[in-house]
């Protein structure tokens, strides 16, 4: 009986590990809708995938750019990207990898871009990127510093450029 048991336990062992797997199975990438995705981000959002990289085009408007000069520019892409629905599409969509978020002239002159990749931030980082947004849009006009911070943090936890013409060097 021992010897029999001996023989037989890897043959199950490997049963059950085989039928554990999806082996040769294919399993569905899920990524959002680009309309769906812009949507999200509001009426004035174009947005794309390439590969698992969702970017989102946004129009800043020269009243912004002529009023707040190279901070506006810089901020920008941060106001978009640490926002509830950048971090409901990650979520969401465990296949999307980064969302980049672009922002242009009304002319589609780029001002500046920042992309962030899935885990980039943890929770507590993700409280603070979107307080941050939120305080930014709230008080920017009468309270740039609050601009800045964004911005600061934004470069620190995203890939980014910007163009010199409107956020300078």
């Amino acid at each position: 009986m021992k010897r029999w048991l001996h023989s037989v336990t890897p043959l199950l062992v490997s049963l059950l590990l085989v039928s554990g797997c999806d082996l040769g199975r294919e399993r569905e990438i899920r990524l959002p809708d680009p309309a769906e995705a812009a949507a999200r981000y509001g009426p004035a959002a174009e947005a794309a995938l390439s590969g698992n990289l969702l970017e989102v085009r946004m129009v800043m408007a020269e009243s912004l750019l002529s009023r707040g000069g190279v901070i506006w520019a810089r901020s920008g892409p941060y106001f978009y990207l640490f926002s509830p629905p950048t971090q409901e599409l990650f979520t969401e969509y465990p296949d999307l990898a980064a969302v980049r978020v672009v922002v242009v002239t009304e002319d589609a002159d780029e001002v500046a871009r920042a992309q962030l990749v899935r885990d980039a931030l943890n929770e507590p980082r993700w409280r603070q990127a979107l307080r941050l947004s939120a305080v930014a849009q709230q008080t920017g006009t009468e309270r740039p510093r609050t601009l800045e911070e964004l911005t600061y943090f934004g470069e620190e936890h995203t890939e980014f450029r910007y163009d010199p013409e409107y956020a300078g060097n």
